[in-house]
Formats: structure tokens, C-alpha cells, sequence
């Protein structure tokens, strides 16, 4: 760990706060704030500017940007940009009750462009044999923060698995990160036309 914060200004009575750090340094990775503070507090309300670099998440290296609101409790993230595997994702929303009043609770919609399947599947471990292509995400999350739903779309326009190649492909997913399944799945492998579907969850994998 490492860095500084500098603050210059008070809080309450009408004042505000502004915070700067330098690079804040934690397991390899470094991240920069900027923060606007004004209320209480007690009743904190802040606008926040979040740079991350050199970070890693399930084994994956990335860079990330964030602008973000609270008050009330409520966390609003504008605009938040990552960047990983030669690919990036954006994503806004909402996460709720950070100062009580129940569980903490998300609404975050994410979009994930041209993300390379080939390194992909090695972070992440998936025994796909020579995949080749691009993958493109359209995600919804919502509910409790330690146990999402998640919902949404995947599709690759054009790729190939094991020197077979095909086109076309997308699904509808939806469950928890722990226990999803894949629907209405559709590939087109040369001129014919494949539906599929498929569960993958802790106790059982389906493929159909």
C-alpha cells in the first residue's frame, strides 16, 4: 500500500470538501480519486472520479474509470469504463441502502464490445478448444449485491470452435453468476441453422 489523500476544505455548516489522492497503490494495482463533498457528516452527498490501472479480477488484467454520485445511501454510477483482453465494457446503475436501512441492493446495466474469446476462455478456465471470434454482451444485474440476478444477451457475429467456423451466433441468459442458464441459443454453421441451450451451475452442466 502506498499514496497520499489530500482534503482541503470542512464539512458542515454550509461547507464543502474537496479530496484528492495520489496513485494509492494495493496488490499491483494503483487507484486514483477525486471527490466533492458537500452536507453533513452525517448526511454526506459526493461526487466521486475513480481511475484504476494495473488491476486484475478473476486472474484478468484491467484498467477502469468511474463517475459516481451519492446521497441518501444510494451510490449512482454515471458512466463507468473498463479495459481488458484488448476489449472494453461500459455500465451505469445504481447500488442502494450503503447507509442501512436494508441489504445492499444493485440495478447495473453493462455492455461488453468485441471481447476475445481465445484469451477469455483461458482466464476464465473454459475448456473451449481453439475458439476463435469476438463477443459482444448486453447485461442486466439486479437484487442483492452478494447474490445478483443477472440477465441479458450474448452474441458472436462470426467465429470459430475446434477449425469449425460459424456465424451468427446469440443467446439469452439469465440466473445468478453461480447457476446460470442459456436460452432461445441459435449458431449457423455453414448454410444449416442450430438452436441450443444450456445450464451451468454447481451441481449440474446441460448442454442440449
Amino acid at each position: 500500500a502506498g499514496g497520499t489523500l489530500t482534503a482541503i476544505g470542512t464539512l458542515g455548516n454550509g461547507g464543502t470538501l474537496d479530496a484528492t489522492s495520489s496513485a494509492l497503490a494495493y496488490d499491483g494495482a494503483t487507484l486514483r480519486l477525486n471527490a466533492h463533498v458537500r452536507g453533513t457528516p452525517a448526511a454526506p452527498v459526493a461526487d466521486v472520479g475513480a481511475l484504476v490501472q494495473r488491476a486484475k479480477l478473476g486472474g484478468i488484467g484491467l484498467a477502469a474509470n468511474a463517475f459516481a454520485h451519492y446521497e441518501n445511501g444510494t451510490l449512482r454510477v454515471t458512466d463507468a469504463r473498463a479495459i481488458a483482453l484488448d476489449s472494453y465494457a461500459d455500465a451505469a446503475g445504481t447500488m442502494t441502502h450503503l447507509a442501512g436501512g436494508g441489504s445492499p441492493a444493485i440495478d447495473f446495466t453493462a455492455n461488453v464490445h468485441g471481447a476475445q474469446i481465445a484469451p477469455l476462455a483461458r482466464a476464465l478456465h473454459v475448456p473451449l478448444k481453439y475458439p476463435e471470434g469476438e463477443l459482444d454482451a448486453a447485461l442486466h444485474a439486479t437484487g442483492a449485491l452478494d447474490a445478483p440476478q443477472i440477465a441479458g444477451t450474448v452474441s458472436i457475429p462470426q467465429g470459430s470452435l475446434n477449425g469449425l467456423d460459424f456465424s451468427n451466433a446469440s443467446v439469452a441468459i439469465a440466473g445468478t453468476p453461480h447457476d446460470l442458464q442459456a436460452r432461445n441459443g441459435s449458431v449457423k454453421v455453414g448454410t444449416t441453422a442450430i438452436a441450443f441451450a444450456a445450464e451451468a451451475g454447481p451441481v449440474r452442466q446441460h448442454f442440449t
